[in-house]
């Protein structure tokens, strides 16, 4: 008898013990552990409803997702990509969408949780170029990755590691100038896009020829020549299969002699760039005098008197004018606004005397400093659309509340937004001003549009507004409809999260646990009835039984 129990419960626990792993670690999958940046932008916990699944969705999920996932722990463990796996893309129609999705904002907007059937491109931010030149993902972000590229695929969705950005952009001008860190790059980026599956790369290089980051090493003789030369051997090493596109400024390269004026050779090598057509009026310590102003943070058009400012329109001719084609332009925009202290009444202008020092932003800003040595610390003053909505800015999606004035510009085709208690001047944008923008992108035939950051958003309603590109949709209209949660999180519209929640997963599993455990049971009865207290003839549980 004792011999018996042991066999049946041996058995139920070998037989179980896989429901259990997957179980674990689906929840952690699901539900992973965040460190999120404390300057980043937040946003409420999301609240999504679950797409349905089918079987072979559920077969393919934990059968790819899980073991690449966890394999991707360990970089040296990583298995090569298929590259007869990489997906076709879904849009309906041909215009790309990209979203740049930020891995420190993820507890806002869960890499299963992306608006799937709204977009085609994932870039995801970012992997950074250390002191050896090397694009670093630590284990924790390729785990994300990979389960990222997973639920991209399934869905037909492509995805782009990006790398560098404003804070990984230190040493680029430093690789690109010598062919053995040049040669160091390409293997490890190539490597990381195989061993993840990735369908290309993003380069945010912050910026060519001139200073981004304060310690940004800079060679703006040689700095344009030595990008093309990289573009050149990286392309050479992705071959043509893999995507590789460019997040650049809204002029071209700097050159010795200022502004480069011819960009075909770099057309020939990418997919495309996308223009970072934002964040024209942050003050950068540029003397200039139109940085003393308030004014647009992403205008579509400027005004005569501030000619010097950059525009979505001004930006798009920059970089044709130079010779990059039509097709291989992506728009980009910000899911969110730039807040600036004004030093004199905005009863009438947008552009009056501003204060240098930034004010602070939405409720998830604060004190930040650049990673350089002596870099002053402070507010970055961004408010995104998810927390405009959110804390009350905003009463309807084109509608202030009683303490901030809506305002709207018909030359930039921006909205404003201005406290006269606090003199807090805020420029950003919304359904109308996107809708401006899309449908310029489209009427010029350019390639689409690309969104800084998809976890900003307030539920779709800026992602919906875009959607113009590839589809006929009408001007949008006043929205006061009430919102519940944040950016990218919820509110208007629903994500198609292609997961089971972890509740459902513990349920599933328990459930084919039991049912398990019962079959069990009733079999080691029947082919033990007629010996319930001896056990088995022999003495011994067949080796033949299967857990």
């Amino acid at each position: 008898m004792l011999k018996y129990c042991y066999s049946f419960f041996h058995n139920i626990m070998l037989s179980n013990l896989a429901f259990v792993v997957i179980y674990l670690y689906t929840i952690q999958l699901v539900y992973p552990q965040t460190t999120v940046s404390p300057i980043q932008t937040s946003n409420p916990t999301n609240t999504l409803p679950t797409a349905a699944f089918t079987s072979n969705t559920i077969s393919n999920a934990i059968s790819n997702a899980i073991p690449s996932a966890i394999s991707s722990a360990t970089p040296s463990a990583i298995p090569s990509a298929n590259p007869k796996s990489t997906s076709s893309v879904s849009t309906n129609g041909n215009k790309v969408i990209v979203v740049y999705y930020s891995y420190w904002k993820r507890s806002f907007l869960a890499e299963n949780n992306l608006p799937w059937t709204k977009i085609t491109h994932v870039n995801f931010a970012f992997a950074i170029v250390d002191a050896q030149f090397n694009p670093v993902l630590d284990a924790q972000t390729r785990i994300v990755l990979s389960a990222l590229v997973t639920y991209a695929h399934v869905a037909k969705v492509k995805v782009l590691l990006s790398v560098g950005g404003w804070t990984g952009s230190q040493y680029f001008s430093t690789l690109a100038s010598n062919a053995a860190s040049r040669a160091t790059f390409i293997n490890a980026t190539v490597s990381i896009i195989n061993q993840l599956n990735l369908d290309g790369v993003d380069i945010d290089w912050e910026y060519p020829g001139r200073q981004g980051m304060i310690c940004n090493a800079v060679n703006q003789k040689d700095d344009a020549n030595n990008f093309l030369t990289l573009l050149t051997e990286l392309r050479a090493a992705l071959g043509n299969d893999k995507l590789l596109t460019l997040a650049v400024s809204t002029s071209p390269f700097n050159g010795p002699n200022g502004t480069i004026s011819d960009v075909s050779s770099f057309a020939k090598l990418v997919d495309w760039v996308n223009i970072m057509a934002y964040d024209v009026s942050v003050s950068d310590g540029n003397t200039e005098s139109w940085v003393q102003l308030t004014g647009p943070n992403a205008p579509f058009d400027i005004p005569d008197s501030t000619t010097n400012r950059a525009s979505f329109k001004s930006s798009i001719s920059n970089w044709m004018n130079a010779g990059m084609p039509s097709s291989k332009i992506v728009m980009g925009v910000e899911f969110m606004g730039r807040a600036q202290t004004a030093l004199e009444p905005m009863s009438t202008s947008q552009y009056v005397k501003r204060d240098p020092v930034v004010p602070e932003g939405d409720q998830s800003d604060q004190m930040s400093t650049d990673s350089c040595p002596g870099a002053n610390s402070s507010y970055s003053g961004i408010w995104t659309w998810g927390n405009l909505r959110q804390q009350g800015l905003l009463s309807c999606t084109l509608e202030g509340s009683s303490s901030w004035k809506r305002n709207f510009d018909n030359i930039t085709q921006t909205p404003w937004l201005y406290n006269s208690d606090t003199n807090i001047y805020i420029s950003y944008d919304d359904p109308k001003s996107l809708y401006v923008k899309a449908t310029y992108t489209k009427q010029q035939g350019l390639r689409g549009m690309a969104v800084w950051e998809i976890s900003d958003d307030n539920g779709q309603e800026l992602l919906n507004t875009i959607q113009v590109l590839n589809k006929n949709i009408a001007s949008p209209t006043n929205d006061c409809s009430s919102s519940s949660g944040g950016g990218g999180g919820s509110g208007s519209g629903s994500y198609h999260k292609l997961a089971l929640s972890g509740p459902a997963i513990a349920g599933i599993t328990l459930g084919l646990a039991t049912l398990l455990s019962i079959a069990t049971f009733i079999y080691y009865w029947y082919k033990n009835k007629t010996a319930a207290v001896i056990g088995p003839a022999n003495g011994k549980v067949s080796e033949n039984d299967e857990a």
